[in-house]
């Protein structure tokens, strides 16, 4: 099994692949995937492995889950002749294509052991995880999952405190939030109206206006720039807005995006917790 191949069916073992690129150079590989809704406790310690493991070269996980070669610079002491001084040359590190096959085989098998996979089966991507049904069963509800946005959402679990917006240690961290684009698309559902063609356009006064008279909560949390705070009253009101409009929505990214925010608004309501949608 290639190197290359060998990686995706380890990273596979920790959830299914929605996307998986890889394009070669003279430098070497970069590969780039995406895993739908994995445990954070196997996706985030995947950038301390790469770190730790070193084959011909260094490797790094760059954003966006791109992983490549990193290419330092190799210094050599050239020969020191009478009366010369010493000089170092610098030599740009190459990779082979067996070289980086070695490396990536190594790499997932690093990854396999280090994460306890080895008698773990790769769980298989389908698009029927994108529908309502699959995003609502896909984890278990009151899970976390990795399926990060602009936004760091924090539930409060002190509701008792006036409006928070710095969590406190005993506030329990998700790693899941709406992303940008896909509050976006559930506005573009509400108003019937194409948001994101020609680089966008801002919404109306009007639009404005009737978004915040029937999903006054939404509205109020839909600023992706600004920090807001939600009671455990106000959560519930948000939940039962979602899952109102859950059943007309037609986009994947607003389904995903309405998904998420189910999510979080149930699970604050069932704890009696506040939610903080914290601003980057």
């Amino acid at each position: 099994m290639r190197g290359e191949e060998r990686l995706k069916l380890v990273l596979s073992k920790i959830a299914p692949l929605e996307s998986w690129t890889i394009s070669w150079s003279d430098s070497g590989p970069k590969i780039c995937w995406t895993l739908f809704r994995p445990n954070p406790e196997l996706s985030y310690p995947l950038v301390h492995i790469v770190h730790e493991f070193q084959g011909h070269t260094k490797w790094v996980l760059m954003a966006g889950d791109c992983l490549q070669p990193v290419y330092g610079r190799t210094f050599v002491s050239m020969p020191r002749y009478a009366g010369a001084p010493t000089v170092a040359a610098a030599i740009a590190s190459t990779l082979s294509e067996d070289d980086a096959e070695s490396d990536l085989t190594a790499l997932a098998n690093m990854i396999e052991t280090k994460l306890d996979l080895r008698d773990t089966q790769p769980h298989a991507f389908s698009e029927w995880l994108l529908t309502k049904d699959g995003l609502a069963t896909t984890p278990d509800t009151f899970q976390d999952f990795d399926d990060r946005g602009e936004l760091a959402v924090f539930l409060i679990t002190d509701p008792l405190r006036d409006k928070v917006y710095d969590p406190s240690p005993e506030d329990i961290p998700l790693h899941f939030a709406p992303n940008d684009y896909e509050l976006t698309a559930i506005l573009e559902e509400i108003i019937g109206e194409d948001l994101r063609t020609s680089h966008g356009r801002p919404l109306t006064e009007a639009e404005k206006e009737r978004i915040k008279a029937a999903f006054p909560i939404l509205w109020e949390i839909s600023d992706y720039y600004e920090d807001s705070y939600l009671s455990p009253q106000q959560a519930e009101v948000l939940y039962n807005e979602c899952t109102g409009l859950n059943d007309s929505v037609r986009s994947t990214d607003a389904l995903r995006g309405l998904d998420k925010l189910i999510r979080i608004s149930r699970w604050a309501s069932k704890e009696q917790y506040g939610v903080l949608f914290s601003a980057p």
